[in-house]
Formats: structure tokens, C-alpha cells, sequence
């Protein structure tokens, strides 16, 4: 479920929905054929593909909606289609901590104020994740949860190209 780089999806005994490459989140991300339209009339808008990054007025039910949507869609699919192996990516967590590392607090358009929010993005994920486990899992499931990449204050770059050329292992025609 919103696997990056998986457009478009593969047919499997089970389901597919693509994640972030896919061009369009429309019926071409989902398979079994229908799968999409279906989950959309039962559970409305399937993904948010960005949140405004905002500091007033932030959407933080959009937010706790997008990731609330993902975990009850796994659980709703899982129970509906059999599944040897579930693997769903929470891609909110990335935009939030691209958004919000140095600054991580913000005021929601209700008023509220979040001191740390990308603490508050781990911990609406982790209640899905918990809550998901608590309802799928077996005694002889295994559980790996990973991170795709880690996260930080982006000081600079570097030029890979140019790097691997100044230590001789590149060359250019």
C-alpha cells in the first residue's frame, strides 16, 4: 500500500496500490482492477499527495486524516482480500520532516499549537502501526518496520558526478 516506485502495480494474488511515482492517483494505481473506485466510495479521497506546508494555520486534521485513512484502508484490505504480506509506507512522515526540521512548531486552523510535529506524525503512525498489528497479526507474523532514509537539517550537497571524477573513478566522454 503507497509503495514508492511500484507504478504501475503489478497483478498479485492479493492487492497493489502504487505509491509516489505513479503519475495520477486515479484507478491505474490499484490492482485488482475496481480496487481504487471501491475504496474511494467507502472511505472517500484515498491519499493526500501534499500537505500545504504551513506554519499558521497548518491542516493537522489532514494530516491525522491522511494517516488514519492509510492504516483503516490496510486493515479494511487485509480483512477483504487474503494478503501473505502486507507492506505500507506512511509517506507523510518524509514531508513533515522535510517541512518541519528546524522549525517544528506550528498553529493548526483551529488555533491549536503543536510544539514538535514531526513527533506528533510518529506517534499518529505508530498508533496505526500498533493498532494494525494488534488486529492482523498472528503469534508466527513477523513485523519489520523500516525507514527508507533518514532525516536531518540539509546543511548543503555534493556533486556525485564531480565528486567520483576528482578520485578517478568516472570519466566523461
Amino acid at each position: 500500500i503507497n509503495m514508492p516506485w511500484t507504478w504501475p502495480p503489478r497483478p498479485v494474488s492479493g492487492f497493489w496500490l502504487s505509491g509516489l511515482d505513479a503519475p495520477a492517483f486515479g484507478p491505474e494505481i490499484a490492482h485488482p482492477p475496481g480496487l481504487f473506485e471501491a475504496l474511494c466510495a467507502r472511505f472517500g479521497r484515498y491519499f493526500d499527495k501534499a500537505i500545504p506546508p504551513r506554519r499558521d494555520a497548518y491542516e493537522l486534521g489532514r494530516l491525522d486524516g491522511g494517516i488514519q485513512r492509510l492504516g483503516v484502508i490496510a486493515r479494511h484490505l487485509c480483512r477483504e482480500h487474503a494478503a501473505d504480506v502486507l507492506a505500507m509506507v506512511f509517506t507523510l512522515t518524509d514531508q513533515v520532516q522535510h517541512w518541519f526540521w528546524r522549525d517544528r512548531s506550528v498553529t493548526t486552523t483551529d488555533g491549536r499549537r503543536v510544539d514538535d510535529l514531526l513527533l506528533h506524525t510518529y506517534r499518529r503512525v505508530d498508533e496505526q502501526i500498533a493498532r494494525t498489528v494488534e488486529e492482523l497479526a498472528g503469534e508466527r507474523t513477523t513485523v519489520i518496520v523500516a525507514s527508507d532514509h533518514g532525516a536531518g537539517p540539509c546543511e548543503g550537497g555534493i556533486n556525485l558526478n564531480r565528486w567520483l571524477a576528482d578520485h578517478g573513478w568516472l570519466r566523461l566522454r
